[in-house]
C-alpha cells in the first residue's frame, strides 16, 4: 500500500477550516455580493475536500497518485458576473464588517496558496505535480475574486473609473 502523503491530511483540515470561515463570514455580512462570494468559496472548498478524499482512497487502493485535474472556478466568476448584470452600478455600498472579513479571507487564501506551493515543490509523482499546479490556479482565482471585491468595496469610485477588463479581467470575455 502506498504511503499516504501527510499533505493530503493537512490539506483536508485546512479546507475544512476554510469552509467554516466562509460560512461564518457569509452569515455576518449584509453585502449581497460578499455573501454570494463567501457561499461560493465554501462550496469550492468542499469540492477540494472531496478531491483530496478521492485521491486518498485511490492511493490506498491502487498505490498510485491518480491523474486528476481541478476544474476552473467558473462558477465563482458566474456568480460575480451575474451580480453585476443584475445590480445597477450604484456607488452607495455598505462596507460595514465586509472589509475585515474580506481581508481575513484573502489572508487564508494566501496561506493556502503558499501551502500548496510547498506541497508542489515536494511532489515526486507527475500526476501529483499536475494536481497541485491546477489547485494553485484555483486558489489564485479565489484570492483574485476576494481582492477584486475588496477593491470594489473600499475604492468604489476608482473601481468604476478603471476599465473592467483590467479590474475583472474575465468580465468582457
Amino acid at each position: 500500500m502506498a504511503k499516504i502523503p501527510s499533505a493530503l491530511k493537512i490539506s483536508i483540515d485546512f479546507e475544512k477550516r476554510g469552509v467554516g470561515l466562509y460560512l461564518q463570514l457569509a452569515s455576518k455580512t449584509k453585502n449581497s455580493l460578499a455573501r454570494r462570494l463567501y457561499y461560493q468559496l465554501a462550496q469550492q472548498e468542499i469540492q477540494h475536500i472531496i478531491m483530496f478524499d478521492n485521491i486518498y482512497e485511490n492511493l490506498k487502493r491502487d498505490n498510485k497518485w491518480p491523474r486528476w485535474t481541478v476544474e476552473e472556478g467558473d462558477k465563482l466568476e458566474y456568480i460575480i458576473k451575474e451580480y453585476f448584470h443584475t445590480v445597477k452600478k450604484d456607488p452607495v455600498v455598505r462596507i460595514g464588517d465586509n472589509v475585515k472579513g474580506l481581508e481575513l479571507a484573502m489572508e487564508v487564501e494566501k496561506k493556502g496558496y503558499l501551502m500548496y506551493e510547498k506541497f508542489l515543490a515536494k511532489a515526486t509523482d507527475n500526476n501529483e505535480k499536475l494536481f497541485y499546479k491546477e489547485l494553485l490556479k484555483q486558489e489564485n482565482a479565489h484570492y483574485e475574486a476576494l481582492a477584486n471585491i475588496h477593491f470594489y468595496l473600499t475604492q468604489t469610485g476608482d473601481w468604476f473609473t478603471d476599465e473592467e477588463d483590467q479590474v475583472w479581467n474575465w468580465m468582457n470575455q
